[in-house]
């Protein structure tokens, strides 16, 4: 069992000291990530991708606020009203609908408007304390290749409080030659459950590795044979009736809570 020290241990702000403006420079420094100490020099902080949450709404020119391409997971659908901002938080809600409706639950979705590929991803987020997943993932589909990483599904239903699923999945590729698709899907025991306080969570990606860092350190690591297409970031919520079972109406609405994304992109990384 992965055992880590809890985010509320940790500052809430520790690596923003390098976020302040530098006296008489005229320009802020990069944070540190909590995850990997040494990121190869060449892997730059990006402002355009991270972000702090601080704002009064969703900022439009990094984020979609539901996902274009998709309506959410049956029997619920993205609700752009269930993304808000609380504290210096992004909130995603799920609630269920009343009988009649044209699904059972709302959920919410954010989606990057622009995709990267190789870097390491940061997030500071709770899970909500329900049966819908809280994810963090990427992905992007064409008619040539469709691929995805998941960071993190995380699910507050009492047997799935303490495992933090990982997965990589290749749906096809056909420049590649993979027509059939590849799942490498693990869970990883944690000592503690995901829906009462903050930890961060992390994804090193590189043309040669995948590592997943929970709370400063690696619970997996993967070579990467595959992942090479440029992707879209992920946070949403769903529903999935056959892995986490549905929610119970007692514990809706849930409230999956972001503090930040932070990313450090690799050279090329907008290909």
């Amino acid at each position: 069992m992965l055992r880590t020290t809890p985010s509320s241990n940790l500052s809430r702000r520790q690596s923003l000291t390098g976020l302040l403006w530098l006296a008489g420079c005229g320009r802020a420094a990069p944070p540190a990530p909590l995850g990997p100490g040494n990121l190869p020099p060449q892997w730059q902080f990006d402002v355009d991708l991270s972000d702090e949450f601080e704002g009064g709404q969703l900022e439009a020119q990094r984020w979609f606020d539901h996902d274009p391409l998709w309506e959410g997971r049956p029997p619920s659908r993205f609700d752009r009203r269930n993304v808000s901002h609380r504290r210096g938080l992004l909130r995603l809600l799920s609630t269920a609908q009343p009988e009649g409706s044209p699904s059972r639950y709302h959920t919410a979705a954010i989606k990057a408007r622009q995709p990267m590929r190789y870097g390491y991803l940061e997030t500071r987020a709770r899970a909500g304390a329900s049966a819908i997943s809280s994810a963090f993932w990427l992905y992007a589909k064409d008619e040539d290749r469709w691929t995805e990483i998941d960071v993190f599904e995380l699910s507050g239903a009492p047997a799935q409080r303490t495992t933090l699923h990982t997965a990589a999945h290749v749906f096809y590729d056909h420049p590649r030659g993979l027509r059939d698709p590849l799942h490498l899907q693990r869970p990883i025991a944690l000592d503690f459950p995901v829906h009462e306080d903050f930890h961060v969570y992390g994804l090193a990606w590189s043309p040669e590795r995948l590592e997943w860092w929970v709370d400063g350190r690696v619970v997996r690591a993967l070579p990467n044979e595959h992942w090479h297409q440029p992707l879209h970031l992920m946070f949403d919520s769903e529903v999935f009736e056959d892995w986490f079972g549905l929610p119970d109406a007692a514990a809706l609405p849930a409230r999956y809570d972001i503090d930040y994304l932070r990313v450090w992109r690799a050279p090329g990384g907008h290909a």
